[in-house]
């Protein structure tokens, strides 16, 4: 194995880290962190056109269900989404924003697109579209 092959996850994993740090720092000022933030911004978006349930946010982000449970859970106890029972079937939760959600959205949101324009700053589209094409190769090699 050459020296790019073992270099992938660790360049991942540190902007992965710069990243979270980030969206942790600007996230605070709403009193969210930043997994909190890109979930909610995800809920409310979504919620907009159809239901949405925990399985959503597991696939969205590839986290587990654990993780995901917690963090919905702790999003709840701060007020930014509730979760209701669906008539059909007691055990699948709708989540649904609330007014404290809505109050954040502008917020989080200028947060989120100053991250990706920093982010992206000085990366021409066709070398984005490279990049992108390439993550989906590597997600997809990790199924």
């Amino acid at each position: 194995m050459g020296v790019k092959e073992k270099d992938v996850g660790q360049y991942v994993n540190k902007l992965h880290n710069k990243i979270r740090r980030e969206l942790d720092i600007s996230a605070t000022r709403n009193g969210i962190n930043g997994a909190q933030a890109r979930t909610l911004i995800y809920i409310l978006v979504e919620t907009q056109t159809h239901d949405i349930f925990q399985k959503d946010v597991e696939e969205k982000y590839s986290i587990r269900p654990s993780t995901a449970s917690a963090l919905l859970k702790k999003m709840e106890q701060a007020g930014l989404i509730v979760r209701q029972s669906m008539p059909e079937d007691n055990r699948r939760k709708r989540i649904i924003p609330t007014a404290k959600a809505e109050q954040a959205r502008s917020g989080v949101l200028a947060d989120i697109i100053q991250l990706e324009n920093k982010l992206t700053a000085h990366v021409d589209d066709a070398d984005l579209a490279v990049f992108f094409k390439v993550m989906a190769q590597m997600l997809e090699n990790m199924r």
